[in-house]
């Protein structure tokens, strides 16, 4: 390295130049510690994060894979599916909405069932009443030929010429 004299103020210095050597390893041992530490405090806070990741990731995986092994089981319609989860995370909110889900989604199918039994006992029993409607109006049309035919059969025996025939 060198240095150039310039003088200060009123003095304009001496016009000289002084040169220094210094052996490199010497000059560069403090930039090669430098990178030493710097090297060391970076490898360790990579194997920190990656410890910290680790010990974030696998749990919140876990619980993940635990929802969505839940939701392929309600869509194969058990109803019985629930998820376990503690704590007062997202993961754990969305668990319990799941599970408030699954609730609903059994008191819709109770509800379901009620009213298509509801519907079965109404068909079957407008199913009667289309019968009972038939069979009357058969016997409507049965009792309506009896009546006529008794009238005709009374209209000829006034013509006929037998007494005391009272009408029946």
């Amino acid at each position: 390295s060198y240095a150039l004299s310039q003088g200060y103020g009123p003095f304009a210095g001496l016009g000289w130049i002084v040169l220094l050597e210094y052996p490199l390893k010497a000059v560069m041992q403090p930039a090669q510690e430098l990178r030493r530490h710097v090297f060391l405090v970076a490898s360790g806070a990579s194997v920190v994060a990656l410890l910290l990741t680790g010990v974030i990731a696998i749990p919140l995986s876990r619980s993940i894979s635990q929802l969505a092994t839940a939701t392929v089981e309600l869509g194969q319609g058990n109803l019985d599916t629930t998820v376990n989860m503690r704590g007062d995370d997202e993961i754990a909110h969305l668990a319990s909405s799941f599970n408030h889900m699954v609730k609903q989604l059994k008191q819709a199918e109770v509800d379901r069932l009620a009213i298509q039994k509801q519907l079965m006992e109404a068909t079957h029993a407008a199913g009667k009443a289309q019968v009972a409607t038939g069979v009357l109006h058969n016997v409507g049309n049965i009792l309506n030929s009896v009546n006529t035919s008794v009238d005709q059969v009374k209209s000829k025996a006034k013509a006929l010429p037998i007494q005391d025939l009272h009408d029946a």
